[in-house]
């Protein structure tokens, strides 16, 4: 549930930035393309449950290639739920520094740098991520869906108060293949990408059905 709440957390801080790297008009091509194949690859997931009554990665993978695989299958999750709360420190840490300098851009540097927002943010996450049981994480995933919202809307401000007529000027319909385009690339797919935690999501259902899986993953 930690890093379900780190995923959402992060791609709604994250997609808006890689958005501005990347243009507008990509960045909504490349989500519709990732909304209907994250979709289909839940379907996919639900129905090996279905035809091999395993529930995990790692018993699928034992399953279908025997017992070594669980190495293999482990690695991958684990490389790949590593790299999310890396862009999500990024991100946060880019974002919360700039709002700071914004609200008093005469702040000690100490408070308006990475350093410190980082160890606001690993210190919470810390917390959520010492939480051993589902029930634990009820006030924890309320305050980290009212923090959400309480970001959305100081970047929202920050907008606001942003320079309406910047120099130079920037298109940002505008889709420029380069260093930072790419770079932006991976946080945008790793926001859509649900699949590593499907399975960890399913297993705390009540009613263990793929109807229910495809709902919740939905």
């Amino acid at each position: 549930m930690t890093l379900l709440g780190t995923r959402l957390g992060g791609g709604i801080v994250g997609v808006p930035s890689s958005a501005k790297n990347m243009g507008y008009v990509t960045i909504e091509v490349i989500q519709v393309f990732l909304v209907f194949l994250s979709m289909f690859s839940m379907w996919m997931l639900m129905r090996v449950r279905e035809i091999t009554g395993r529930a995990s990665y790692p018993s699928i993978a034992m399953h279908l290639y025997g017992n070594w695989s669980i190495y293999f299958a482990n690695t991958i999750i684990a490389l790949a739920q590593f790299g999310f709360p890396i862009i999500f420190f990024i991100v946060f840490g880019d974002a919360a520094s700039s709002l700071i300098n914004r609200i008093d851009s005469n702040a000690n540097s100490f408070w308006s740098s990475k350093v410190f927002t980082h160890i606001i943010l690993a210190i919470v996450m810390l917390y959520l991520v010492l939480k051993k049981e589902i029930h634990q994480l009820r006030y924890a995933s309320i305050f980290l869906f009212f923090g959400i919202i309480l970001f959305v809307f100081l970047l929202f401000i920050h907008f606001l108060i942003s320079d309406p007529d910047p120099e130079p000027k920037e298109d940002l319909s505008d889709t420029k293949v380069d260093v930072k385009f790419f770079a932006s690339l991976p946080t945008v797919i790793a926001s859509y990408a649900f699949q590593p935690s499907l399975f960890t999501a399913f297993a705390s259902l009540k009613n263990k059905t793929t109807a229910n899986g495809l709902t919740a993953g939905f």
